[in-house]
């Protein structure tokens, strides 16, 4: 029997277990982080699973020792970099740990889309609290997204207006907390507002493009990013040509080889990650 290990089979990720069963693997489920917290893990499915469980990556490798495992997938983006780190491990193919942080942090990603000579949201990292009081210049009377380091969907960021209201929101964030994807929050990154369609678009190793989405956000019950849904496109329409060589261009500069990607937000105008 064919087995793969999936890290952190939830939100999308519960829909790779199903299907790898189809093709004929066994999937073993591993969780990067035993804090994830059940707002995010609650859509495990134990059913699809070898022992109808989950477990930490080393209780799985010692109660798993022998088997000829063949791949290790991240369920979702939380288990990017356990599952690249666990790949090297055992000897397995995926993406050079050197790069995750660019993969997985906003504000490296960002650093590196620059240093390609790509489009890119200028942004602002700090790394604790007592950084609030020094923002630089550019934190000026424009719209900006005060965002998690490390966090997914969405989750903890806020808008703020102007020097003040980034500052205010700044303090209002759970600094050194653990968040839900179970990770203590490692700083929080200041980015102008770029306004525009986002867009998914998504492929695996060697770019080749499976679909291209937009997504449709609104404003509800005092959220300003809920999903009111997702339109599927046709990657091969010609106005979605510069989209797609800016998403292969970016995912080599991110150092994607291997594995299925991710979500890029554009705008006619900017566009960016």
């Amino acid at each position: 029997m064919k087995e793969t290990i999936i890290v952190d089979p939830f939100s999308s990720g519960v829909a790779y277990a199903p299907e790898f069963a189809r093709l004929g693997f066994e999937c073993i489920a591993v969780w990067s982080s035993p804090d994830i917290s059940a707002r995010v893990s609650k859509g495990f499915q134990s059913r699809h699973f070898v022992g109808n469980a989950i477990f930490d990556i080393d209780s799985a490798l010692e109660r798993f020792a022998g088997r000829r495992f063949i791949a290790v997938v991240a369920g979702c983006e939380m288990g990017v970099a356990a599952a690249e780190a666990l790949a090297a491990r055992l000897g397995l193919p995926g993406n050079p740990s050197e790069t995750t942080s660019l993969q997985r942090f906003k504000y490296d990603m960002q650093r590196a889309l620059e240093a390609a000579g790509l489009r890119h949201i200028p942004s602002v990292l700090l790394h604790d609290e007592t950084e609030i009081g020094n923002l630089p210049s550019c934190i000026d009377e424009r719209t900006f997204v005060v965002k998690p380091l490390n966090l997914a969907s969405t989750d903890g960021v806020m808008f703020a207006r102007e020097r003040e209201g980034v500052a205010d929101a700044l303090r209002r964030c759970g600094w050194g907390k653990v968040n839900d994807l179970g990770e203590r929050n490692r700083g929080f990154v200041v980015q102008p507002f770029v306004q525009g369609d986002e867009y998914v678009v998504e492929y695996g190793g060697g770019y080749s493009v499976a679909s291209v989405c937009r997504y449709r956000k609104e404003t509800r019950n005092g959220s300003n990013f809920v999903y009111a849904g997702l339109d599927a496109l046709d990657p091969h329409a010609s106005r979605h040509a510069d989209l797609i060589d800016y998403t292969v261009r970016a995912a080599r500069s991110l150092g994607v080889r291997l594995g299925p990607r991710c979500t890029w937000n554009c705008s006619p105008v900017q566009t960016v990650l």
